[in-house]
C-alpha cells in the first residue's frame, strides 16, 4: 500500500472517530468533523486503496478475482454517486460493493502468501531479473541529494511490485537490484509494471534484463551463471528497455499483451557464445 494512501486512512478514521465522540459529548463541530472524516476514507483511502488492488489484481489474479474486484469497484462508486443524487439503494450498494472487496482481498492475499517466492539452501531454477538506473553517475555528479533522492523513490517503487508479483528481491547492487521470479511471465509483467510506474514518476530511467536460470542462494549471496547471464543481458539495454533472453522469449511468446522484437544474436561479456535477445516492445510499456 503507498503511503499516502495510507496517511489518508488514518487521518479519515481520526477525523470520523473524533467526530463521533464529539457527537457523543454533544460538542460543535461534530458533524462537519465526521462529514469531512468520511469523505477523506471514501476518496483519499478507499477508493486509491481499491484501484490500486484491481490494478494489481488484473494482472496476476484469477479471473474470479478479477471480477470480484471490478464488481466490487462498480457497487461502491455506485453507492457514492447515488448517495450523492438521493437515490435509493445508495447504503446497500456500497455495503455489498464493501464486503465483494473484503472477500477479493482475502482471495488476493492468501494467493499472494501462498506463492510468495523462497529460496532454498541448494541450487534451483528462477527467473532473475537485473535493473539498473540510466545515467545514475552522471546524476550523482550532478546534484547528489536528488541522485539519492531518485534511488529511494525506485527502491520504494521495486519493492512494492515484485511484492505484488510474487518475486522476491535478493540484493541491490548500487543503483542496481537483483530479483527473482516463479515464473518468466511473472518476471515480464514485473518489469513492465516497474517501467510504467517509473515513467509516471519522470525523473529517471530504467533499464532491465530477465533470464531463466540456476541460482544458488547462500545467507549473503547468491550465485550462479544465470545472475552472471541476466546481468550482461540488462547491459545490452538502453534508456527505457526491457531486454530478454532467448529462453524467457520462448516462455512468454504464446501469452497476451506479450510483444517482443528480436535484437539478433549477441556477443556478451564473460559469456561463452552468442546469445539471441529480445526487447519488449515500446507499446507493450
Amino acid at each position: 500500500m503507498k503511503k499516502r494512501t495510507l496517511f489518508f486512512g488514518i487521518a479519515g478514521f481520526i477525523l470520523a472517530l473524533v467526530g463521533i465522540l464529539f457527537k457523543i459529548m454533544h460538542l460543535s463541530g461534530a458533524s462537519v468533523m465526521l462529514v469531512i472524516g468520511t469523505l477523506i476514507l471514501i476518496f483519499g483511502f478507499l477508493l486509491s486503496f481499491l484501484l490500486e488492488r484491481l490494478s494489481i489484481s488484473i494482472k496476476t489474479t484469477s479471473r474470479i478475482g478479477n471480477i470480484l474486484a471490478f464488481l466490487a469497484a462498480v457497487l461502491i462508486l455506485f453507492g457514492i454517486v447515488a448517495k450523492m443524487m438521493h437515490y435509493p439503494g445508495a447504503l446497500q450498494s456500497f455495503v455489498a460493493g464493501g464486503l465483494l472487496f473484503v472477500i477479493h482481498y482475502i482471495f488476493y492475499s492468501f494467493r499472494s502468501d501462498s506463492r510468495k517466492f523462497e529460496l532454498r539452501s541448494d541450487r534451483q531454477l528462477a527467473s532473475i531479473l537485473f535493473t539498473d538506473i540510466a545515467g545514475y553517475t552522471s546524476m550523482m555528479g550532478e546534484n547528489e541529494a536528488r541522485a539519492l533522492k531518485i534511488l529511494e523513490q525506485n527502491r520504494k517503487i521495486q519493492k512494492s511490485m515484485i511484492k505484488s508479483f510474487g518475486g522476491r528481491l535478493l540484493k541491490e547492487l548500487g543503483d542496481g537490484t537483483l530479483s527473482v521470479f516463479f515464473t518468466a511471465s511473472d518476471a515480464v509483467l514485473c518489469a513492465i509494471e516497474i517501467m510504467n510506474k517509473v515513467k509516471q514518476d519522470g525523473s529517471y530511467n530504467l533499464r532491465m534484463g530477465i533470464h531463466i536460470g540456476e541460482i544458488v542462494f547462500t545467507e549473503k549471496d547468491v550465485f550462479g551463471d544465470g545472475v552472471n547471464i541476466a546481468s550482461r543481458i540488462m547491459s545490452q539495454a538502453k534508456e527505457g528497455e526491457i531486454c530478454l533472453s532467448e529462453a524467457v522469449y520462448l516462455n512468454i511468446k504464446n501469452k497476451e499483451n506479450f510483444k517482443a522484437e528480436a535484437l539478433g544474436d549477441i556477443e556478451l561479456k564473460n559469456v561463452a557464445g552468442k546469445m539471441r535477445l529480445f526487447k519488449i516492445e515500446s507499446t507493450a510499456i
